[in-house]
């Protein structure tokens, strides 16, 4: 087991920042107050920024993106889920406020991977590698779920994958914690078939031929699947070791 990440809190102008004790603050703030190398997305937009040997990806919390969940609350959940080495290929660095203006939330950013609604798109990629980045993206969801964590904005482009074809979760910035005493109960199995859904469109096209239509229902099915099992094992193993995290 990995040893707990150390935090420290230092004042830089009039920003508070919350970040790794073995990282200055200041060349944290030096580097994410420069011009970025990269912007992906929208809402939040990622602005990705050199640091030393890493890359810094930097969101803005909107507090009204997602009701009842503060900055502070989406940055400790994603923590939390990097602790655990629970579905996310970024974790937290630093958490920076500014007064009025909306907190940063800074993860780091892996180069070495594709978009997986880019990767399922390359003619150069083996259709067996393209089947595994969406199982294993499937395998990724079940382990978020499994949390009791709601991703908030699951969604293709938001897996990246890696050379081997490994799917993982980014952009983690709407985490909230799953309720199952409210309407929230389905919210999960909403979640994943949706993204089920638009990762097998990304796989196979909107084609509306039957043989085309037939590859992506086939593919809907086995993530699912693949999904409910993988899900149902890790509850069992938490029930096991008396884990309460989750839905058990």
């Amino acid at each position: 087991m990995t040893s707990p990440i150390k935090w420290k809190t230092t004042r830089v102008g009039e920003a508070r920042v919350i970040h790794w004790k073995k990282h200055d603050a200041k060349e944290l703030m030096k580097a994410i107050d420069g011009a970025p190398i990269q912007e992906i997305g929208k809402h939040p937009v990622v602005r990705v920024h050199d640091f030393g040997k890493l890359r810094l990806a930097v969101r803005e919390f909107d507090p009204f993106a997602e009701t009842n969940v503060t900055g502070k609350q989406a940055f400790a959940r994603l923590n939390e889920l990097a602790r655990k080495h629970a579905a996310i290929v970024e974790a937290p660095v630093a958490f920076v406020h500014r007064g009025k203006q909306n907190p940063l939330i800074v993860t780091i950013w892996k180069k070495n991977h594709t978009k997986l609604i880019d990767y399922l798109s390359r003619e150069d990629i083996l259709d067996l590698l393209k089947e595994r980045a969406c199982i294993t993206a499937a395998i990724q969801t079940a382990k978020l779920h499994a949390t009791g964590i709601i991703h908030g904005h699951l969604d293709p482009e938001n897996f990246v994958v890696s050379d081997g074809g490994h799917s993982q979760l980014i952009d983690c910035t709407l985490l909230r914690k799953f309720n199952p005493k409210n309407d929230e109960v389905g919210l999960k199995d909403f979640e994943a078939k949706n993204v089920f859904e638009r990762i097998s469109l990304a796989r196979y096209g909107d084609h509306i031929a039957d043989w085309k239509r037939t590859q992506r229902a086939d593919l809907r099915s086995r993530m699912y699947g693949v999904y409910l099992t993988k899900k149902g094992e890790i509850l069992e193993k938490m029930k096991r070791n008396n884990l309460h995290f989750a839905e058990v």
